[in-house]
């Protein structure tokens, strides 16, 4: 005789009561905060309820207990496949990568190295399910109302999970700094990314990343973009053209150099003097000089340099666009470098960090590198105690400016100015070179007097850089660019707050800059640009310049004809929408974004594993 607690009735009510409890829970998750707070205490459990719920309806009413272990052994699957991703590019999967490989099966098979065609992978995923679900289906043999049944129960469940897991990821987006202290102001490295995976879990990682970032992302998808408007870009190029005819015909050489943490501080504060200072003044080879526009705060000095070499916002990648060297860069086809070098240049790369660093080496070939020289092959310190006169001074004794018959694009880094600026160098009121113009306290005097001094050495390395560029000029016609950006301002004089993937966070400050400030200016730097050729762009704008035009102003020196100008999306927007290209003001904004993307991107499905042209100097 079959005992009573193994009859089919027990079975039912058992996993009923199971199902009513779990349901319950995630219910509250969906509703409740403080729900919200105690499910997400305990790592992966949103996860392992959903999947047991899910387990309950699918699975034959005897197995019912099993949906327990196997809802845990499928947590466990799903946080080992995360780690497989993270092996490959260092960060869990997110959000956007899921959607990504739910719209394009096949690139999830590119991304690991798989040549295969795009048909293949999405015929073998779409069997899979498929043959998963016969199976059940045979072993169960439901009856018609009994399928009715259960997809009723999956299409409710799978409401509320959603709306739980929404929930779930906005308020771990808004508490960061209560639920997790100790990592919230290290989320832009990698590793605390896969801590706080590992204390969320694999679905409420994705809804964290999805609310903190990724609901925001563009999809590129050319369709939902305009037709690009080829007669009016070629409207606003002709203006910066004017010099596409000239007399000796040769390309220039071209310098980018990337003065960290740098910014104008007579634009950005209100001070008692104004500061002279080259670096942000003009001067007799001076072709245009303003405040520039980014995207970060504090901190992220990668996210400026992608935007700058790509002339496309890292925004319209979500959450992902904070890590712009190791998730976007290997997808990288078309960017400002390799435009040059399909016409021409050498590039070059002197960075003052590892190649390993952010994935930046690795990142730079993919944008058209011919080489990347790091600071272990300068001889730079590893403990940022090098001046920007130094690391220039060893960037000229690498070579950067040795004779060549070719053109040159060269890419350099500084980090002098890098925050901390703590009061070294002055010790009382009538030591400092300037103050604020309500005078202020000592201390955040003595800061902004520190920022000047380094400055200082910024302005000298800027100097001996174009002075090189004048002697290659004398000895061999060739003309030059030279064009300096600011990334970001330091965090130490923005209240502590610095970016972080999916929003900022903030160190501990004891100065506030904010009552010396000429308004809302965080995400102000300085752009400068300086040639010996007729002036080609306009010598200022009426509104803080957007970093993403910086890649298509530097090839204008360079053009030829129209086809010489990259991304010229930018200059139709420089046209139209002036300093502001968010969506809701700028009517080209989505398709900016979504045009840009498509030409960076261009073959990169088939070319996602290839590694570029160029090399990582040892």
């Amino acid at each position: 005789m079959t005992p009573i607690w193994f009859t089919a009735t027990m079975f039912r009510q058992v996993r009923t009561a199971i199902f009513l409890f779990v349901l319950l829970t995630i219910a509250l998750v969906a509703a409740s905060d403080a729900a919200k707070a105690s499910v997400l205490a305990r790592h992966s459990t949103l996860t392992m309820l959903i999947l047991m719920l899910f387990l309950l309806v699918l699975l034959p009413t005897r197995f019912c207990l099993g949906a327990i272990p196997l809802s845990y052994g499928l947590v466990l699957g799903l946080r080992a496949g995360n780690w497989l991703k993270v092996q490959v590019t260092g960060l869990p999967v997110t959000y956007l990568d899921a959607i990504t490989i739910v719209r394009n099966p096949a690139e999830l098979a590119h991304a690991l190295g798989y040549k295969v065609s795009f048909w293949t992978v999405n015929i073998v995923l779409a069997a899979v399910p498929f043959l998963l679900i016969a199976l059940i289906l045979w072993m169960v043999r439901p009856s018609a109302i009994v399928l009715f049944q259960k997809a009723g129960c999956l299409a409710v469940i799978t409401l509320i999970s959603l709306a739980a897991l929404e929930n779930s990821g906005r308020f771990t987006e808004r508490n960061m700094s209560r639920l997790y202290p100790d990592l919230q102001t290290k989320l832009w490295e990698p590793g605390p990314q896969r801590n706080l995976f590992d204390k969320l879990g694999p679905f409420e990682y994705l809804a964290f990343t999805w609310a903190a970032g990724d609901a925001k992302a563009d999809e590129i998808q050319e369709a939902q973009a305009g037709a690009i408007p080829y007669e009016a870009l070629r409207a606003v190029e002709a203006p910066y053209l004017k010099r596409a005819a000239d007399g000796h015909g040769l390309r220039p050489n071209i310098v980018i150099l990337h003065a960290e943490s740098t910014f104008d501080p007579n634009f950005v504060f209100r001070l008692s003097h104004p500061v002279p200072l080259p670096l942000w003044t003009s001067g007799a080879d001076t072709e245009a000089l303003g405040p520039l526009a980014v995207n970060i705060i504090g901190g992220g000095s990668w996210v400026t340099e992608f935007e700058v070499l790509t002339g496309v916002a890292a925004s319209g990648f979500g959450y992902q666009g904070f890590y712009t060297h190791q998730k976007i860069g290997p997808r990288v086809r078309m960017a400002l470098p390799a435009f040059l070098r399909d016409r021409g240049y050498m590039t070059d790369a002197y960075y003052t960090e590892d190649a390993s660093y952010m994935g930046v080496g690795p990142a730079f070939l993919h944008y058209g590198f011919d080489r990347f020289h790091d600071a272990k092959s300068l001889g730079l310190s590893s403990d940022w105690t090098n001046t920007d006169e130094d690391i220039i001074g060893k960037v000229i004794d690498a070579g950067a400016f040795a004779p060549t018959d070719k053109p040159r694009l060269i890419f350099m880094a500084t980090n002098e100015n890098h925050a901390p600026h703590e009061c070294k160098h002055f010790t009382s009121q009538a030591s400092l070179a300037v103050e604020f113009a309500d005078h202020g306290s000592f201390a955040a005097n003595c800061m902004l007097n520190e920022y000047m001094r380094r400055a200082g050495s910024t302005s000298r390395a800027v100097d001996a850089v174009v002075k090189q560029l004048q002697v290659a000029e004398e000895k061999t016609g060739r003309p030059y660019v030279f064009m300096l950006y600011g990334d970001h301002q330091p965090y130490s004089m923005t209240e502590g707050e610095f970016g972080i993937a999916g929003g900022s966070a903030a160190e501990t400050m004891t100065q506030s800059f904010t009552p010396y400030r000429r308004g809302a200016n965080l995400k102000t730097t300085i752009y400068h640009f300086r040639s010996s050729l007729p002036r080609t762009i306009p010598p200022k704008f009426d509104f803080p310049l957007p970093v993403t035009a910086l890649a298509t102003l530097v090839s204008t020196f360079a053009a030829r004809s129209a086809d010489d100008i990259y991304m010229p999306l930018n200059l139709l927007a420089l046209d139209r929408c002036k300093g502001d290209w968010s969506e809701d003001r700028c009517p080209l904004g989505r398709d900016l974004k979504i045009w840009g993307q498509k030409v960076l991107f261009t073959n990169a499905m088939e070319n996602a594993m290839a590694t570029g042209h160029g090399q990582i100097v040892p």
